[in-house]
């Protein structure tokens, strides 16, 4: 998982990125020393709870949460049985690094249902 993590926080605008359980634990992360990973997961999990409640009473399952502040975008990716949390620059064009950051979700589900399934 770290890996995968690396190589997407490569991406042009990309600061950080981390790995959280649907109850906001984090299980890896690759963010800058001064960024507070329990706070970002923290954070990402109360969106995700906001979220979630929204759309379970419309019967949807979230996808992608995006929360822009002053000083950059964070970003929750549903990756099956976890959360991609990816912290950005305020100023990239989102529309060309959700390409990379959905690849790196995409490849985070495969990872985690192997390592779970035991495989």
């Amino acid at each position: 998982m770290k890996a995968i993590l690396e190589q997407l926080n490569r991406s042009v605008g990309i600061n950080g990125s981390a790995v959280i359980t649907r109850d906001g634990i984090p299980v890896i992360s690759v963010i800058p020393d001064q960024t507070d990973e329990e706070k970002m997961a923290a954070i990402a999990a109360a969106l995700i709870r906001s979220v979630m409640n929204s759309l379970g009473q419309l019967d949807q399952d979230v996808q992608v949460v995006r929360l822009e502040a002053s000083r950059g975008r964070i970003l929750v990716v549903n990756a099956g049985t976890v959360f991609l949390v990816v912290v950005t620059d305020p100023t990239i064009n989102l529309d060309a690094t959700m390409l990379d950051i959905k690849s790196a979700a995409n490849r985070l589900r495969r990872a985690v249902s192997l390592e779970w399934s035991g495989a």
